[in-house]
């Protein structure tokens, strides 16, 4: 069943509440920080900005300092409002575009990705960070995490209206990512783009941090462990992995 349609204004108070609560668990920062450095080591070399779409509370500058951070509202460390589906920037213009748990915000994903490539030029790359459904990541989103996974209801590729997209809701559903970027991405994306890599990782520590909201469970006598635990759930990322980098890159026109 699907939930009440929100305001997009629900993002600004997640951004501020998330915000609280970095400010006061300083375990979150080395973990954001990991899957940022692992995010880089994707982006494209060709010439043009590198640029997050929906960039939160903006903590990506520390390990991708060149990063032009944006996002609908204009908080004081926003370089640049935009709106994914109408942004600002010139075709061809954009070396790299970062969505960090951004995909499974995107009600009509494949309005987004269409304007992603318009702006992106050819070989340059989008680098989606967001959840990944594995047996675990199912359990996850349906029991623990403010967030669900919709397998179960129907969901849009497209807007009906273009108004949809000048003024669009909040929307929430970790299932995005599987159902576009791998089950159906043959179908719907290629030869648009060429899928780089699909990285999932168990994010054992992420987990144990309680990420932004839930308690930390993660004392640092604890972290040697943790990381041995991921290194053994990583060899079965469709039981373990909570999280989902896929890098995908324009092909040419």
């Amino acid at each position: 069943m699907e939930g009440p349609e929100q305001d997009i204004t629900e993002h600004q108070r997640q951004i501020e509440e998330n915000l609280r609560y970095w400010n006061a668990k300083p375990v979150l920062r080395d973990i954001y920080r990991d899957f940022h450095q692992r995010l880089a080591r994707y982006l494209s070399p060709v010439s043009g900005e590198t640029v997050e779409i929906g960039s939160g509370i903006g903590n990506i500058k520390e390990v991708i300092p060149h990063c032009v951070r944006t996002d609908v509202f204009p908080n004081p460390w926003i370089e640049r409002q935009e709106n994914i589906y109408h942004l600002s920037m010139p075709d061809s213009s954009a070396a790299n575009l970062i969505l960090f748990d951004v995909f499974h915000h995107l009600e009509y994903s494949l309005d987004a990705l269409e304007e992603c490539r318009r702006v992106l030029t050819v070989g340059g790359r989008l680098l989606i960070f967001d959840h990944a459904m594995s047996a675990a990541g199912i359990l996850f989103s349906r029991f623990a995490h403010h967030e669900k996974a919709g397998f179960a209801k129907k969901y849009k590729l497209r807007a009906q209206d273009r108004s949809q997209l000048v003024s669009p809701r909040y929307y929430a559903d970790h299932a995005n990512a599987r159902r576009i970027l791998e089950r159906r991405f043959d179908e719907l994306l290629r030869p648009a783009w060429k899928k780089v890599a699909v990285v999932k990782l168990p994010a054992i520590k992420w987990l144990l941090s309680g990420g932004y909201r839930g308690p930390s469970f993660l004392h640092p006598a604890l972290i040697p462990s943790a990381n041995l635990c991921e290194r053994a759930a990583s060899l079965a990322p469709a039981i373990f992995a909570l999280r989902l980098l896929a890098v995908l890159e324009k092909s040419g026109d």
